[in-house]
């Protein structure tokens, strides 16, 4: 046989036999560096890969608690710090320069260290007066100005003439203004109709009549400028 095989290999042109068979050793050290190299460049590219997306991210200064907060409590400045997130979070966050938007302000709820910091979570750190007085009132869609109304807004409350009236589509009818500023208190939303429970701070002698009004579910809110003229 083996005869044969050198016979074989004179006529191909070789001067050693064919052999058949396993490689040598030496073929198969040859190939372990190239193995490695190829696994070094798949992890090289996932690194870069990974690298990339991080990078690639914005990410945004806002603010978050650094002390916890309890509800009723004034927010001071040293209650707040500044953290960075990805700017592709839908989350309704101040940013780093919004802090006069809730500092002086008073949390609605509990919050813990680390929250991040919204402005529905606070209210107007206005207190009651010996002659304030507060009146919720529940509003159907046109009867305030705004779905972002929110405390801390000023606004003047009307009461709009009845349907039954034979004046009320009179042009020269105006409405009548039962206060010309109230502070809104509290927010919140009211069912599924898009109708908001309002509390706003009046002066004590007004609030008996604002909440009598209320029950023809005539009263309108115009907001106003914060800012006394």
């Amino acid at each position: 046989m083996a005869t044969q095989l050198k016979e074989r290999a004179k006529l191909n042109g070789h001067g050693e036999p064919i052999t058949i068979g396993a490689p040598p050793d030496g073929h198969r050290q040859r190939r372990m560096p190239e193995m490695a190299g190829g696994l070094l460049l798949v992890v090289v590219c996932a690194l870069g890969a990974l690298w990339w997306q991080t990078s690639s991210t914005e990410r945004q200064p806002v603010l978050a608690l650094r002390n916890p907060i309890e509800r009723g409590d004034i927010v001071q400045l040293d209650d707040l710090q500044i953290v960075s997130i990805d700017t592709d979070q839908a989350i309704a966050v101040l940013a780093d320069t919004d802090a006069a938007q809730v500092v002086g302000r008073v949390a609605r709820t509990d919050l813990a260290a680390g929250t991040l910091v919204t402005p529905d979570q606070f209210s107007s750190s206005s207190t009651l007066g010996v002659d304030d007085g507060v009146v919720g009132l529940a509003l159907d869609p046109g009867q305030f100005p705004s779905l972002s109304l929110a405390p801390g807004d000023a606004v003047s409350i009307v009461l709009t003439p009845s349907p039954s009236d034979p004046r009320a589509f009179d042009e020269q009818q105006t409405a009548n203004v039962l206060v010309d500023r109230a502070t809104v208190v509290e927010v919140s939303q009211l069912g599924v109709q898009g109708g908001l429970f309002v509390s706003l701070q009046v002066d004590e002698a007004d609030a008996g009549r604002i909440a009598t009004a209320a029950a023809t579910n005539r009263v309108r809110l115009i907001q106003v400028s914060e800012v006394e003229g």
